[in-house]
This record gives C-alpha cells, sequence and structure tokens, in this order.
C-alpha cells in the first residue's frame, strides 16, 4: 500500500485523523499556491489535496469559487497541477487531486505518470480510463 492509503492506515494505526490541506493551484499564482503546498507539508499534514481550478461556480462554494476564478484568470493551466504533485511528492506527502473526470479525460493520462515522476498512483489512471 502507497501513497494516501498508506497513511490513512497509518493514521488510523496512531489513533488519529489524518490532516488534510486543501489548496486549489494557481491561488494566487501558480508558483505561490505551490509555495503554500509544500509549506502545509513541512508544518506537518499527512496529505495534501491539490484543487484543479474549473469554471463551475456553484460546485464548491463562493470562496473555492472565487480562488478558481483567479487562478484561471491568471493562467493556470492542467499541466501545473502536475508541477505541483511533483513538488508536493518531493516535500514527502502523498497527493489527493479532485479533479474532474471530464477534465481528467481531456489530459493524455498515459504520460501523467510521467510528468510528476510516478508521484500519482497508475491505479488513478486506470479507474478514470481513457477515451483514445
Amino acid at each position: 500500500m502507497s501513497g494516501v492509503g498508506a497513511v490513512l492506515a497509518r493514521t488510523r494505526a496512531q489513533d488519529r485523523a489524518a490532516l488534510v490541506g486543501y489548496l486549489p493551484v494557481g491561488f494566487p499564482d501558480v508558483q505561490g499556491s505551490i509555495d503554500a503546498m509544500v509549506a502545509m507539508v513541512e508544518a506537518g499534514v499527512d496529505i495534501v489535496e491539490i484543487g484543479v481550478p474549473y469554471t463551475d461556480p456553484l460546485m464548491d462554494g463562493p470562496v473555492i469559487a472565487h480562488a478558481a476564478d483567479v487562478a484561471l484568470q491568471n493562467g493556470a493551466r492542467l499541466a501545473d497541477v502536475f508541477t505541483a504533485v511533483r513538488a508536493v511528492a518531493d516535500a514527502g506527502a502523498p497527493v489527493q487531486s479532485p479533479w474532474s473526470e471530464p477534465g481528467a479525460l481531456r489530459s493524455p493520462l498515459d504520460g501523467a505518470s510521467r510528468r510528476t515522476g510516478n508521484a500519482m498512483p497508475r491505479e488513478r489512471h486506470r479507474r478514470w480510463g481513457s477515451r483514445r
């Protein structure tokens, strides 16, 4: 077992909840969001949930919708998520990314592990499938 599953098993064995931090990539800007994610890991979060900016203002509420809107206006792209995943993994925490299936299927998932240096488990890619 690796990644998120291993962290949840470890924290369960320690009789504690896992501390999960969330930040959308690209807010306030791409590098600032990545620096903040790494800082969360260094401060002790167990898992980092990386938000993928998208344009559904009702899905997550006004605060996250605002952050996603700012990120998109500032040019955040799906490729930046892969950069963030690699940075968080290098800092020592597994990543959970709640990106939507339609967004994921528009990206060539076969290369996702290469872009993240295998920081994202391949099982996730198989679960999402591929339409190619």
